[in-house]
């Protein structure tokens, strides 16, 4: 404080440090954006992000995805998922044995996360073995793993003579392809009378932890929702 003037000022360890500019765009830096008061920028955190809220990738502005691998780990290095042969998406058949015979063939070329998922024997390389062993998952339904509709794929436990999925569920349609409806205010939410789905904290970042949250009418919904099997 200074008297004479009447002037205000924030010392380091101020709790309204962070609490933004006077655009009222907060700068990220510490734990998080603090309570309103004056502007007042720490000389560690000029031009971090020009104003604007880094993400978990470090990123400014960013939407916290661009570090996460194909198993949506952040900076990993695609090794807890992968091997599950869907390379074109929506479930086994026998379009994915064609497009891995031409891919070994080099007749086509996939993408990183599209290769990961070929090496269906998990060895490192693509060969007439990984091919095999789709060819069995596919003629016996034997795979250890189901797909949804939007082509999202979930491991699998057996207990007793039932299949359980290991992760919680995240698609978005109905199975007959049906979009279930989603960002409803939480007053729409409770008195909603037909399927819908959020996430948890309304972060779509917390669907890969949590997977969707649906409410009684689209779990009860004749069109399907869990994947088949």
């Amino acid at each position: 404080v200074d008297p004479a003037n009447g002037n205000y000022t924030l010392q380091e360890n101020s709790p309204c440090i962070d609490s933004g500019t006077l655009d009222n765009i907060p700068y990220y830096c510490g734990d998080a954006p603090d309570i309103g008061a004056f502007e007042f920028i720490s000389e560690e955190c000029v031009d971090e992000c020009d104003g604007y809220i880094m993400d978990q990738c470090g990123i400014c502005d960013g939407d916290g995805l661009s570090c996460l691998d194909c198993c949506d780990v952040m900076n990993g290095d695609n090794s807890t998922c992968g091997g599950n042969g869907n390379v074109n998406g929506g479930g086994l058949n026998v379009t994915d044995i064609v497009a891995i015979v031409e891919l070994i063939l080099e007749i086509e070329s996939f993408d990183e996360c599209q290769n990961n998922d070929a090496d269906v024997n998990l060895d490192g390389s693509l060969n007439i073995m990984d091919v095999l062993v789709l060819v069995e998952w596919i003629l016996n339904d034997s795979a250890p793993f189901v797909f949804d509709i939007d082509g999202n794929v979930y491991n699998i436990i057996e207990i007793g003579n039932q299949s359980w999925m290991k992760e919680n569920l995240k698609v978005t349609h109905y199975r007959n392809g049906d979009a279930i409806p989603t960002n409803h205010t939480a007053i729409e939410w409770v008195e909603l009378t037909s399927g819908a789905y959020s996430f948890y904290n309304n972060d779509p970042l917390n669907i890969i932890i949590f997977g969707n949250i649906y409410n009684y009418y689209a779990v009860d919904d004749e069109q399907g929702l869990c994947p088949e099997g």
